[in-house]
């Protein structure tokens, strides 16, 4: 499910069914929160893990599972607007082998994600995920605002692109309204 629904969406326009129906409205929701992804996450592709403070140890000992990563909310790496173990990336780099571990849980709001097994000391680990300002996995208001005016611009700008604001038939000016999604 993306950030908004339709009645949301809904709410804040004065776009009907017949001009846009909801499956339209669904796809530029869709498109519309794969933009925020983009616009509102920050994508840390190799993140070593190490000592962050007193609390956040980061300890590889062969007995230690959880780890934190240096910046939270965790994000939606994979982009299916959940946040959720698929969005981590955990891997052991060792005699130039690559062995990727199993995230068992995450802590969005702590920044710790737990493993499957503890990881032994050897080699080096690093992690790949997405964090924000804003809260992804249950979708802070701000969040919801943002998608819903998005939506609200492109839905307007599907409506009125390409459409001419004003013309001319003899002595008749006919213009348009077409600035609604500029509010």
């Amino acid at each position: 499910m993306a950030y908004v629904t339709a009645d949301e969406v809904r709410s804040i326009i004065n776009i009907s069914s017949s001009q846009i129906d909801d499956n339209e409205l669904a796809n530029i929701i869709t498109f519309a929160s794969y933009q925020l992804n983009e616009d509102l996450q920050i994508e840390i592709d190799r993140e070593r893990i190490a000592y962050i403070s007193d609390i956040k140890e980061n300890k590889i000992d062969g007995s230690n599972k959880t780890f934190y990563v240096q910046n939270s909310f965790i994000g939606d790496l994979n982009d299916d607007f959940t946040v959720d173990t698929t969005d981590i990336e955990v891997w052991k780099e060792y005699d130039n082998i690559k062995t990727y571990l199993t995230v068992s849980t995450i802590d969005v709001k702590e920044g710790f994600i737990t493993v499957d097994s503890a990881p032994a000391n050897e080699g080096e680990y690093f992690i790949k995920y997405t964090y924000s300002k804003a809260r992804m996995d249950t979708p802070s208001k701000k969040v919801i605002l943002a998608a819903a005016q998005l939506v609200a611009a492109w839905a307007y700008s599907k409506l009125n692109v390409g459409k001419a604001p004003r013309f001319k038939m003899g002595n008749l000016t006919v213009f348009r309204d077409t600035s609604a999604h500029k509010y």
